[in-house]
Parts: structure tokens; C-alpha cells; sequence
């Protein structure tokens, strides 16, 4: 009859390309409720959570009741001014910024035996901590709270400024500090930080608003130092139930906590000498 039978075509099954792009909402759905549900995430930057960490990291050692502990929280020096970078791209401090780091040593004892003066306000310090001279994302090297604290660690009779922690890693700088807190009674740390980090690094030493440490430290602002004071009461001492295996860590335990005030200080830096540079720079840190 003429008419002419086509054959249905077959469907092609689908491709693996097209398989996976079908796959791919399914796929990210699945990451999001794995993060969501089961990543564990570290607690949030609190005072809280800092001085809730300090006090269970020192449960378990032996402070001395009304041990008491200063951090001196200090600025890296001026930077405006000539001569700040040198060949290689590094920064510096300005003219300005040495004469402030051969200001501060007037500000702690003479000697090693601590005895203040009327023109020092607190002993040597026994840690002193600054800014890693690498950052992150940077290709040059920033030696400014390097050697805003170098005179001052000189004086201290210090081997070294402990310059490990950079921008981002105040967590584990105060962590650090935690771990040997209740051994530095009497005792002075600085920390010397960048302006802009001053506020995450206060907080992850358990020093917010509430606990008298300012929210912002200010950019203009190169003279003020925020102190903090920590002070150890010991609540009691308890002993493990009778019939109990004792160790040495668990025969007893310390109940005692950590309370801390923090407040805003002036160095009291004045420029009073001439601009010599040779004279007023403190020896600048190479690489």
C-alpha cells in the first residue's frame, strides 16, 4: 500500500556527565547537613569561655592563694616617618617609633630584684611576647613589635622576645600564657600586637568590656597600654573519697578561681629630644 513502518528510536540512557550533574544538589545538601549537624566547631572567643578555660587548666596544679599575675598589653611603635622600609621591603619602626622603644625600659625596675622606683611603675617583665614578623598574606616582613620590645628585653636580661603567634592565633598566644600563669605570681608578661588585633587578643586573655578592657583601640592612639591583673583565690582544697585509688594528680585538687580587671594606662611618651637618628634609634633587627 506504499506506506512505510519507522522504527521508534531508543532512548539513549542518559550520560555520566549528566548522571553527576544530577547528583551535584544532592551532593552539596549532604555537605551542608554534615557541617551543620556533625562538625565540631570550637567555641566561640568569649571572656567567658577564656577565663572558664583558665581556671579548668590551673584546677589541677597547686597556685598560691592571692597569686597575682599582670599582662601589659602595648602597641607596636610609630610607623609614619622616613625610613620605615628598607631595601628588601620590610617595615620598621619610624625615628619616632625607636625613641618610644628606648622609652619604655623607664617604665620597669632596674634591677632584677624588682624594686620599683618613683619614676617605674612595675617590675621587669619575665615574658615578653610580640607579633610574628610574618603575616599572612604578606610578602614583607614586619619587625615593628620586635623592636618596640627589643630595649626593654635587654634590660629584662631576657634570651628572647617569644615572637611564634601572628594575626589571627591570639587563641593560642593566651593559651600559652595560661599554661604558666600560676607559676608567674608577682610577675609581669607584655604583649606587644598590632592595633587592629588588640581586641581579639584582650578577649582571648578573658578581658572584655564587662572585665574593663576597652572594645577598640583607637588608630591615632600609640600611648595607651591596657592592663590586665589576674588573682587567684583558693576556695578550698578537696580530697578524693576514701577507698579510692589516689594518684598524685587526683589525691587533691584545687579549688580555688581566677578573677581578673582590666583597665587603660598611659606610657607617657614625650619627644623631647632632637631628631638625631643615629642617637635616637634603638638597634634595628635584620633579617
Amino acid at each position: 500500500d506504499g506506506a512505510h513502518y519507522h522504527r521508534p528510536r531508543r532512548r539513549r540512557p542518559p550520560s555520566i556527565l549528566c548522571l553527576l550533574i544530577a547528583l551535584i544538589p544532592v551532593s552539596v545538601m549532604g555537605l551542608v547537613i554534615h557541617v551543620v549537624f556533625f562538625t565540631k566547631h570550637a567555641p566561640a572567643l568569649t571572656p567567658e569561655v577564656q577565663l572558664e578555660k583558665l581556671n579548668l587548666l590551673q584546677s589541677v596544679q597547686d597556685v598560691q592563694d592571692k597569686c597575682q599575675v599582670t599582662v601589659l598589653l602595648m602597641r607596636h611603635c610609630e610607623k609614619i616617618g622616613d625610613e620605615t622600609e628598607d631595601v628588601r621591603g620590610n617595615m620598621h619602626c619610624s625615628d619616632v617609633g625607636f625613641e618610644r622603644a628606648n622609652f619604655i625600659p623607664s617604665l620597669f625596675a632596674d634591677d632584677n630584684n624588682n624594686s620599683t622606683s618613683s619614676s617605674s611603675r612595675w617590675p621587669l617583665p619575665t615574658k615578653l611576647y610580640a607579633m610574628s614578623r610574618r603575616r599572612r598574606g604578606v610578602h614583607h616582613l614586619n619587625f615593628r613589635e620586635i623592636e618596640t620590645l627589643s630595649p626593654l628585653r635587654q634590660k629584662a636580661g631576657l634570651d628572647h622576645i617569644d615572637a611564634r603567634f601572628s594575626v589571627g592565633s591570639e587563641r593560642r598566644l593566651a593559651d600559652d600564657l595560661f599554661g604558666s600563669l600560676g607559676q608567674m605570681c608577682g610577675q609581669v608578661a607584655v604583649v606587644n600586637w598590632k592595633h587592629s588585633r588588640m581586641e581579639q587578643l584582650a578577649v582571648a586573655l578573658g578581658c572584655g568590656p564587662d572585665e574593663g578592657c576597652p572594645k577598640k583601640y583607637q588608630k591615632k592612639q600609640f600611648d595607651e597600654m591596657w592592663q590586665i591583673r589576674y588573682e587567684y583565690k583558693q576556695d578550698g582544697v578537696t580530697t578524693a573519697p576514701a577507698g579510692r585509688r589516689q594518684t598524685r594528680s587526683t589525691a587533691t585538687a584545687n579549688t580555688g578561681h581566677w578573677s581578673l580587671h582590666g583597665s587603660v594606662v598611659k606610657e607617657g611618651f614625650h619627644r623631647t629630644t632632637t631628631r638625631k637618628k643615629a642617637k635616637s634609634r634603638a638597634k634595628r633587627v635584620h633579617v
